[in-house]
C-alpha cells in the first residue's frame, strides 16, 4: 500500500503494545496527513479505532470525523463502511446511526431527483415524438415561416429558392 500506510501501521502496532498512550492520536494526525494520497488508509484507521472498546470510547469523535471525511471525499461506499465496522463487535449501530441516516436521506433525495428527471424526459420525449409524427404526416402540410438563415443570420427571400449560399 505504500510507505505512508506502513507509517500508520507502525503507530497502530505501538498502540496495541501500549508503548505510548498518545499513539492513537498520532494515527489520526497521520491519517489527515497521508489520507489524501492513500484513500485505503481510511478503512485501515477506521478498523483500528473500532478494534478495542477502550480505544473506541476514547476516540468516538475521531471515528465521526473519519466518517465525515469518507462521506465528503467519497472514499468508501456506505456498505463498505458497515462491513469494516462489523468485523468486530465493538462498534455499535448507535455510533454510525447519524451517519447512516444522513446517507440514506441523501440517497432518497437522489432517487427522487432522478425520478423527477425521468418523468420530465418521458414527457419531453412524448412531445418530440408527437411533433415528429405531425411533421411526418403527408396529409397534413406544414408551412414554415423562416425569414433568417440559422447559420449566418442573413435574411432569406421568398423567391422560391431553397438554396442559400454564404458569401
Amino acid at each position: 500500500m505504500g510507505m505512508q500506510t506502513d507509517v500508520l501501521r507502525v503507530f497502530m502496532d505501538h498502540r496495541r503494545q501500549d508503548i505510548d498512550s498518545d499513539t492513537s492520536a498520532e494515527v489520526g494526525r497521520r491519517l489527515e496527513r497521508y489520507g489524501v494520497a492513500r484513500r485505503q488508509a481510511y478503512s485501515l484507521v477506521l478498523r483500528f479505532l473500532t478494534s478495542p472498546p477502550a480505544l473506541l470510547t476514547k476516540h468516538r469523535e475521531d471515528v465521526r470525523r473519519v466518517l465525515g471525511v469518507i462521506d465528503e471525499q467519497k472514499v468508501m461506499p456506505p456498505v463498505s463502511v458497515v462491513q469494516v465496522l462489523s468485523r468486530n463487535s465493538v462498534a455499535s449501530v448507535g455510533l454510525v446511526k447519524e451517519w447512516l441516516m444522513a446517507r440514506i436521506k441523501s440517497a432518497r433525495e437522489e432517487v427522487e431527483t432522478d425520478q423527477k428527471l425521468i418523468s420530465l424526459y418521458r414527457a419531453d420525449t412524448e412531445a418530440k415524438l408527437q411533433q415528429v409524427q405531425e411533421l411526418s404526416d403527408p396529409d397534413l402540410p406544414r408551412v414554415f415561416h423562416v425569414t433568417q438563415c440559422s447559420a449566418c443570420q442573413g435574411g432569406l427571400d421568398r423567391s422560391g429558392s431553397a438554396l442559400h449560399v454564404q458569401p
